[in-house]
């Protein structure tokens, strides 16, 4: 969790529920592999599927709401 939810409604919040944060380093996104591999994996898909459909550059937005939508509809 970055330092940008560290304040004090949710410290108190955190302790009325008996949370623990652990903060990680500002602007350290390998700390966080999962989240990396699904943005690699989203980007991917987009690329392939606007180079394998010839789809204008203006549509990367397009492509990657139904990239995510699809990846959301898979069951596996």
């Amino acid at each position: 969790m970055g330092q940008e939810w560290f304040n004090t409604a949710w410290e108190q919040y955190r302790k009325d529920q008996g949370l623990v944060f652990q903060f990680t380093t500002p602007y350290a996104h390998q700390q966080n592999s999962i989240a990396e591999r699904s943005i690699h994996t989203i980007l991917d898909a987009t690329r392939s599927a606007m180079a394998e459909s010839g789809m204008l550059l203006k549509y990367w937005a397009n492509t990657v709401s139904m990239v995510v939508l699809l990846m959301g509809c898979d069951s596996s």
